[in-house]
C-alpha cells in the first residue's frame, strides 16, 4: 500500500493595512517640571512616549521674551534636550512655544501649541486671551490660522520682526494665548503663505482689532475676521486667449463698474459678444470676453 503525505506550511507575513497613525507624541516627563518658579536649571529635558523629530524649527519655535541668545534644541531618541543661554533675566516668566514643530518620527504627527513655561522669580505670568477666528466673507470658522499678539513697544506685524507670541486656531476656529504679562498689545489673525508670522501683502488673509488691548485680566471672546487686503496698485494678474476666441482677464483687485472699450475689430469690424462676470467682494475680478 502506497500512502502519499502532503504537508503545507503556513507562511508568516507582515500584517498590512490598518488605520493610519494620526496620534501626536505624548509627553511623559518634563524635567524640571513645566511652570517651575525660581528656575535655575541650565538644561530642560522633555521625554515623549515615542521617537520624535523637529520640523521647521526656525519657523515654528518661538520664545518670549527674548533670551538674548537662542537656546540649543537637540533630539536624543525620545527626549528633547533644551540647553539654555546664560542671559536669562531675573524675575521673568519665559515661554517656549513649539507651534507645530514637535512631530513623531514616523508619521510626522504634530503636538500642536505645546508650550514650556518657567519663571526665574517667584511668580509666573498667568493672564490669557481667547476667542474665535472667522472669514469676513463667508463667516465660516477658520482652522490653522495664526493668532499673533505683539506688545505695542515692538514692531507691528507689518514690519520685519516676526511676532514672538502666537498660537494656532483649532478645527472650530478657537484660539487661546496663555501665560501673558500685563501690558498693552495689538492682536492679529493671519492666514499666511510662508509661515514667517509677518504680513506679506494681499495674497495673505489678515484680521485685527482697530484698537489696542489693555491686558489687566483674562480676556475672552476676542473674535477676529480675516480678509484679503486691497492692493494699492491695480494690475492684471493673468491673461489667457482661449481657442474659442474669448479672452480671460484676472485682476488683482475688484472692479466696481467694469466696462470695456473696443478700439478696433480687425476681423468683423463689430462686437460679437462680451460677457462680464460680476466681481465678488475681496476677490480678484474675472472677465470673459
Amino acid at each position: 500500500m502506497l500512502i502519499g503525505l502532503s504537508i503545507q506550511c503556513a507562511s508568516i507575513q507582515q500584517p498590512t493595512g490598518g488605520p493610519k497613525d494620526s496620534i501626536p507624541p505624548k509627553i511623559l516627563l518634563e524635567n524640571p517640571t513645566n511652570f517651575s518658579k525660581n528656575f535655575t536649571a541650565k538644561k530642560i529635558v522633555i521625554t515623549f512616549d515615542e521617537y520624535i523629530k523637529l520640523a521647521n524649527q526656525q519657523k515654528e519655535f518661538s520664545i518670549t521674551p527674548d533670551m538674548g541668545s537662542n537656546p540649543e534644541f537637540k533630539v536624543k531618541k525620545k527626549n528633547l534636550e533644551i540647553t539654555l543661554p546664560d542671559s536669562l533675566e531675573k524675575n521673568t516668566t519665559y515661554s517656549i512655544y513649539f507651534g507645530k514643530g514637535l512631530v513623531d518620527y514616523n508619521a510626522g504627527n504634530a503636538l500642536v501649541n505645546y508650550a514650556y513655561v518657567f519663571a526665574t522669580g517667584d511668580k509666573i505670568d498667568s493672564l490669557s486671551i481667547s476667542g474665535n477666528v472667522k472669514s469676513a466673507v463667508t463667516k465660516e470658522v477658520q482652522k490653522d490660522v495664526k493668532v499673533l499678539l505683539i506688545p505695542i513697544s515692538q514692531d507691528s506685524i507689518f514690519g520685519k520682526k516676526k511676532a514672538n507670541i502666537f498660537t494656532t486656531t483649532d478645527t472650530a476656529g478657537n484660539y487661546k494665548l496663555n501665560n501673558l504679562r500685563e501690558g498693552t498689545y495689538r492682536i492679529y489673525a493671519l492666514q499666511e503663505k510662508n509661515n514667517d508670522r509677518i504680513y506679506n501683502g494681499a495674497d495673505e488673509e489678515i484680521g485685527f482689532l482697530k484698537d489696542s488691548i489693555v491686558l489687566e485680566r483674562d480676556l475672552s471672546n476676542i473674535n477676529l475676521e480675516i480678509f484679503k487686503g486691497t492692493p494699492k496698485k491695480f494690475r492684471t494678474q493673468e491673461k489667457k486667449f482661449e481657442k474659442n476666441g474669448s479672452v480671460l482677464l484676472i485682476f488683482n483687485r475688484r472692479v466696481d463698474k467694469p466696462n470695456l472699450n473696443i478700439l478696433h475689430d480687425e476681423v468683423n469690424n463689430k462686437i460679437k459678444s462680451y460677457v462680464f462676470q460680476k466681481p465678488r467682494i475681496r476677490r480678484p475680478c474675472l472677465f470673459l470676453i
